[in-house]
């Protein structure tokens, strides 16, 4: 959702018309915070971009001046009267100002003192609303230290460690995609300089620089692949881009520009095959065990003492609430944990412990016990 809606603001951001008419203006601001409400990144990302792409284009098309300043307020004021009223009912929801809980959540995770997701450490959690499967729907709940890289020698050089390590991880993600990434990039940063046309400069500039701005406030966090489709999109829109350009200025012969187009495509279609194979039916088994438990009138509060990624598959399947992992704990524990978060079914995944204290064995298989506690 994040990737489609930034694509289309690109869009009509790169438009030539976004210097000629107003409309555009409000129409890149209201695409901006569709994106913000898909997730809350994209808030200093359009902040920073949309300002830095302004002040860019004020400064190659000062006939334009005027407009490209209305544009800028019009899409600024959208952007900030609508995001302002959901930061205003979140801040008021966790009684501090907010744009989400997300990234805060996340570079706390990364902390130095850090001893992972919470969910695996705290026990048994009660989801945050009725209709939450797990407490995983708002990690808000969750206690973990948050910590501040300026506020040591050490934080700062664990900050710097964290960027290395993203950067490492980016270059792997990279490799998947045969450095395409990276190709792309050598081949604008080789028309930029070897082309006399400003226009191709400037898309040049923009689709680099968004790339940029983008990717910056991951390497500080957390590199996922899922965080930068958009990045990886923008590059493949970029290499084809950069091709057809240098084709036409004539760098390129029609027997290689038609070559390298092809090889383009070929790499790129073989990461999304593979995985389309690699994740094919990955759900399957989740699913059909849930159903089983369905049929055996499985129904309540869950928990667990193990495997909380498939526990809170099941919940979702079930529509039950997960309440997480137990831990490890003594009978008596247990027990006083499973009475005090009302738990109805107990799922067992090891089979040396024992579970009949806890009530009577409603379901079996080969990986776990379905105890019912009350």
């Amino acid at each position: 959702l994040v990737v489609c809606t930034l694509l289309y603001y690109m869009n009509f951001l790169m438009d030539e018309r976004y210097r000629k008419t107003w409309l555009m203006g409000i129409l890149t601001g209201f695409l901006g915070v569709m994106a913000f409400l898909a997730k809350s990144y994209v808030f200093f990302f359009f902040l920073i971009h949309f300002m830095v792409v302004n002040l860019f284009y004020v400064e190659k098309f000062s006939r334009d001046r005027k407009t490209i300043q209305k544009n800028f307020l019009l899409g600024l004021s959208v952007f900030l009267v609508i995001s302002g009223l959901w930061v205003g009912m979140i801040s008021e929801k966790y009684g501090t100002i907010t744009i989400g809980t997300t990234g805060s959540y996340n570079y706390a995770l990364a902390g130095p003192n850090s001893s992972g997701h919470p969910i695996f450490s705290q026990g048994l959690i009660k989801p945050p609303h009725e209709f939450s499967t797990s407490s995983w729907d708002d990690p808000s709940c969750f206690h973990i230290n948050k910590w501040n890289p300026f506020k040591s020698t050490q934080n700062f050089q664990h900050q710097i460690r964290i960027i290395l390590g993203n950067l490492y991880d980016l270059i792997l993600l990279s490799f998947n995609l045969m450095f395409i990434p990276f190709f792309t990039i050598i081949m604008a940063l080789f028309l930029f300089f070897k082309t006399d046309k400003e226009s191709i400069k400037n898309n040049l500039v923009i689709i680099l620089g968004t790339m940029l701005i983008y990717l910056s406030g991951y390497l500080i966090i957390l590199v996922e692949e899922r965080y930068l489709w958009f990045v990886l999109i923008l590059s493949i829109i970029l290499g084809f881009y950069t091709l057809n350009m240098l084709y036409k200025e004539r760098y390129l012969m029609k027997k290689i520009y038609v070559s390298l187009i092809i090889v383009l495509i070929l790499c790129l279609a073989f990461y999304p095959i593979s995985l389309l194979h690699s994740y094919s039916g990955a759900c399957s088994g989740a699913y059909m065990v849930s159903m089983d438990l369905k049929s055996h009138g499985i129904k309540g509060n869950i928990a667990s003492n193990d495997h909380w990624e498939i526990m809170d598959y099941f919940g979702y399947y079930l529509d039950d609430q997960y309440y997480g992992i137990t831990g490890n704990k003594s009978s008596l524990e247990l027990r006083r944990d499973l009475d005090l978060y009302q738990i109805d079914y107990y799922f067992i995944w090891d089979e040396s412990l024992p579970g009949d204290s806890l009530g009577e064995i409603v379901y079996k298989n080969q990986y776990f016990r379905v105890i019912k506690v009350r």
